[in-house]
Order: C-alpha cells, then structure tokens, then sequence
C-alpha cells in the first residue's frame, strides 16, 4: 500500500501562507497609521481563520486516516465466518 505521509512540498505550502500573511501583516504596521493596521488586519482575521484551520485539519488527521483506511483494508482481507 502507497504511504500518504505528509510531504514536505505540503509542510512548505503551509509555512510559505503563514510567511505571506506575517509578510502583509509587518508591512501594513510599517506602512499605515494604527487604525489603517487596524482595518487590514481585520480582513485578513477571516484568511488567517480559513488557513489556521486548514491547515489543522489536513496535517493532524492524516494519520488518524490513514490508520483508519488500513483497518478497513485488513477488514476487507480478512475472510468471514
């Protein structure tokens, strides 16, 4: 059976969105006054929300699932009385 590990180009995808948001996050501080800071970030809470919880779904239930998936396969294997 093919291993569905994490990979690394998913750990990269993961880390590169939490670098962009940091990213835009740093620049608007820089950039604009505090209510300015204030607004953008406030649009970016839903972004951040969506990828936060992507990206704990997909990298701590991998395993569950596959543990599961293997299971059903010996379940399927194995022959019945």
């Amino acid at each position: 059976m093919e291993s569905k590990d994490i990979s690394w180009p998913s750990a990269c995808v993961a880390v590169a969105l939490v670098l962009l948001v940091t990213g835009i996050t740093i620049t608007a501080i820089i950039r604009y006054d505090v209510d300015s800071v204030l607004k953008i970030w406030s649009s970016l809470g839903t972004i951040v929300g969506i990828i936060t919880g992507t990206a704990a779904t997909y990298f701590f239930t991998r395993q569950t699932i596959d543990r599961l998936e293997r299971e059903l396969d010996r379940e399927r294997t194995v022959p019945k009385h």
